[in-house]
């Protein structure tokens, strides 16, 4: 297994309010929500009648749905995340595999999002098909060599193989956890031998955080426990592609400092954050954890604290490729 060096590492030095480097995953000193006890007796802490919500209202699908259509900004932190690059599957060696094959390179956009990461590698390489599954909104802007397709990542309405490239934001940490395994052995029956899995996901627990941000991350810790998901997904990517028999190529953590003054990376990461939370509101209320006006103004007091504290926030990738 690929062992990530920054999730060993108990301390680290405060970054620059310019860092955008990898910074080490910080345990008890990131607050009660990152510490695995303390997360089990703040769930323990739930009412129990709680768990009957309205199923709109205990849906992940519908907080991305929420967040996707009132911020693109998913898409705009993806971008600085990674200077402008597309993917870290080797892009080189799919296209020249594809053209030794005298066929067209196929991409698949799982994320479900805003399409906007396929319209950009549609633009960048016209000559391959790029097709996005279940988009929440679309683009009239996507150049003709983009097509959408539906169906539950659980059953990809694609034949075995179909796919050189899969490309995956988001998407594990916004599913049940029992789907994780059903999810990902679709994606690779899906892709070709030789084709390449990217997967990308943020860490949900805000690092080196006070007061404010600690209370941030116990609702976040406790929505996800209702929702049963995994706020540590991100950790277990390269986990996620050996157990399903995908080698991996690469790996790797970008840690990003919430500086809201930065005109950049660190404001876009805030931004980020505050949109997430935001479209939580309805099933924070719920939990009776924050009304959403009490929401609102705790992300925007959290500002100066994360600047004071150096907060950061923490986005992992895994690409895989199919024997």
């Amino acid at each position: 297994m690929l062992m990530m060096a920054t999730t060993t590492t108990a301390t680290a030095s405060a970054p620059s309010s310019s860092s955008s480097s990898s910074l080490p995953l910080l345990p008890a000193e990131a607050g009660a929500a990152s510490n695995a006890a303390a997360e089990a007796a703040f769930a323990a802490t739930l009412p129990q009648q709680q768990l009957q919500l309205d199923a709109a209202t205990l849906s992940i699908s519908a907080i991305k749905e929420n967040y996707e259509t009132t911020s693109d900004s998913n898409y705009e932190l993806f971008k600085l995340l990674y200077d402008g690059l597309l993917a870290h599957a080797p892009l080189p060696a799919i296209f020249d595999a594809a053209a030794r094959e005298s066929r067209t390179v196929r991409v698949l956009d799982a994320s479900g999002s805003s399409m906007s990461w396929a319209v950009e590698f549609a633009k960048a390489y016209p000559c391959a098909e790029v097709v996005v599954l279940n988009p929440i909104t679309t683009r009239e802007d996507a150049p003709t060599n983009v097509t959408i397709a539906r169906g539950p990542a659980q059953n990809v309405p694609f034949p075995d193989k179909h796919f050189d490239l899969l490309h995956s934001y988001g998407v594990f940490i916004a599913q049940p956890a029992k789907e994780t395994d059903s999810i990902l052995t679709e994606f690779k029956r899906v892709v070709r031998p030789g084709g390449f899995v990217e997967l990308y996901e943020p860490y949900a627990i805000i690092q080196r955080c006070g007061p404010l941000g600690r209370s941030l991350n116990d609702a976040v810790v406790a929505a996800f426990d209702i929702l049963k998901a995994k706020a540590r997904i991100a950790l277990d990517l390269d986990d996620l592609l050996y157990s399903h028999g995908l080698g991996a190529v690469d790996e790797g953590n970008r840690a990003v400092t919430i500086v809201p003054s930065d005109p950049q990376l660190g404001d876009a990461c805030y931004q980020h954050l505050r949109s997430i939370f935001l479209a939580m509101g309805p099933l924070l209320a719920a939990l009776g954890l924050f009304s959403e006006d009490a929401l609102r103004d705790t992300m925007d007091r959290a500002r100066d604290e994360f600047q004071e504290l150096q907060s950061y926030h923490n986005w992992f990738y895994a690409v895989g490729q199919v024997a």
